[in-house]
C-alpha cells in the first residue's frame, strides 16, 4: 500500500465529520420527533376507515410517524418487518417474501456457481510426482 497523500487525508477528514455530523443529527432529530407528538390514552376501540380495531400503535421517526391499527395479537417490527410495512396485508407481504427469497436463492446459486468453477479449476491440476522410497526405487 502507498503512502497517503495530504489530499486523502482532508477527504477522509471530511468524509468522517460528515458521517459524524449526520449520526448527530438523526439522533437529535429522533429524539425532538418523540419530544413533541404526545399518545392520548384512549381505552375503547380505534375506529379508521369505517372499522373497528382492537390495537393502536404508533411509530415515531424523524420524518413523522406511521400509525397503525390492528385486531391481531401483537405489533411485530424488526429489521426485516419494518413499521407500516403490515398495511400492505398478509397476502401481499406473502408475494413479497416469496419474491425475496427467490431472488437471495439467484444470488447464491449464482456465487456457488462461481464457487464451483474455482474448485473445478484447482481440482483438474494433475501433475506426475516421481517419489523414492526407502530403497532408492522410484515409486
Amino acid at each position: 500500500m502507498g503512502n497517503i497523500t495530504a489530499k486523502q487525508k482532508q477527504r477522509a477528514a471530511r468524509m468522517t465529520l460528515c458521517m459524524c455530523a449526520g449520526l448527530a443529527y438523526e439522533y437529535f432529530a429522533q429524539n425532538m420527533v418523540q419530544a413533541r407528538i404526545k399518545d392520548k390514552v384512549y381505552d375503547g376501540d380505534y375506529l379508521w376507515a369505517g372499522q373497528t380495531y382492537d390495537k393502536f400503535d404508533r411509530v415515531n421517526m424523524p420524518g413523522g410517524y406511521i400509525e397503525e391499527f390492528t385486531n391481531k395479537e401483537i405489533f411485530c417490527t424488526s429489521y426485516i418487518y419494518h413499521p407500516g410495512l403490515s398495511l400492505a396485508g398478509d397476502a401481499g407481504l406473502a408475494v413479497c417474501y416469496l419474491l425475496f427469497l427467490f431472488w437471495l436463492f439467484i444470488g447464491i446459486a449464482i456465487l456457488a456457481d462461481i464457487f464451483m468453477e474455482s474448485i473445478e479449476e484447482i481440482t483438474s491440476k494433475s501433475q506426475l510426482v516421481i517419489i523414492p522410497d526407502a530403497d532408492g526405487n522410484l515409486i
